[in-house]
């Protein structure tokens, strides 16, 4: 296969690709704009930094960029790879296993008067394909913000029919005892946010444990319905416990932010959110579990400074 020569320099940013293409359905929420194949296994994908945002815009730590709106970019990008350039048809539903996202240079991350460009550099390491359709993806890619790399991510991706999903889904949930989600946020400070709104985490019984707050009224992480907790929101959980676990004010930085999903968190039931704060001098690393009746569902290590 020829692939012709493509440089970061010919990607567009004129205009977003479609929402279907990223399953988003606000247009304020699509951040990618163009895509581009290098090899069998490279590609550029192209997105626009907005100055303002309400979630990724509203941070403690004023002039930078929110790491975690590169976690959503990659997560965009990833999704509209599978579908452009491996066929993943549009029914499916894409759950990430694991990620990995590092910032290499926050003084890149400083933000401008005007919308950054941003351009992936992708390379896809891995494609399983089970009836012939691409169903795990194994991807890395920088995030370059004007020219500079920013922010380092990797993340194996399942790719799967949503009614595959809702089956191996059944067994857990027929369990599940419904619960709170609803309880009072922390301050908005403690957790490195400002509106209270996009704070995800409540007081729990314990040192250390938080509970989840699910508003599915938020027009970001539930940009759409959603029969299960959302992955940003769940992402955001972790880097909010870790922050709320060193305390106090004002929230550290991100460094890095490892994660691992091994089910669906669901809606209506109670999530405790356990912290561990690993003992030691530079970076700080926090150890999030996730649990929702009884089990672990997620599990991150979270280093800051």
């Amino acid at each position: 296969m020829t692939v012709p020569v493509v440089v970061a320099a010919d990607l567009s940013f004129e205009s977003t690709v479609p929402r279907a293409m990223v399953h988003r359905h606000a247009v304020s929420e699509v951040f990618l704009t163009d895509s581009a194949r290098l090899s069998e296994s490279e590609y550029l994908v192209a997105a626009h930094l907005p100055t303002t945002h309400a979630f990724f815009g509203d941070l403690v730590h004023n002039g930078h960029a929110d790491p975690q709106f590169f976690v959503e970019v990659s997560r965009q990008a990833c999704v509209l790879l599978a579908h452009r350039y491996y066929g993943v048809p549009r029914g499916y539903g894409f759950v990430f296993r694991r990620s990995t996202t590092e910032v290499v240079d926050r003084a890149a991350l400083r933000l401008s008067p005007s919308p950054a460009r941003v351009v992936l550099r992708v390379e896809v390491r891995d494609v399983e394909y089970r009836q012939g359709t691409a169903h795990l993806m194994d991807l890395a890619l920088v995030a370059e913000v004007d020219d500079r790399p920013a922010i380092r991510f990797t993340g194996t991706q399942l790719m799967l029919p949503r009614e595959t999903f809702a089956v191996l889904r059944a067994a857990h949930t027929a369990r599940l005892v419904p619960g709170r989600q609803d309880g009072p946020p922390l301050h908005p400070g403690r957790v490195g946010r400002t509106d209270p709104r996009n704070v995800v985490l409540s007081p729990g019984p314990a040192e250390g444990v938080f509970e989840l707050v699910v508003d599915q009224t938020h027009p970001v992480f539930f940009d759409h319905p959603q029969d299960h907790v959302p992955g940003l929101l769940l992402v955001e959980a972790f880097q909010q416990a870790a922050f709320a676990a060193l305390g106090p004010e004002p929230a550290p930085e991100l460094v890095s932010l490892d994660l691992a999903f091994d089910r669906f968190v669901e809606l209506g039931v109670t999530v405790r959110v356990h912290t561990e704060v690993a003992p030691g001098a530079g970076p700080r690393a926090v150890a999030v579990r996730l649990v929702q009746a009884g089990d672990t569902a997620a599990t991150a290590t979270v280093r800051v400074r």
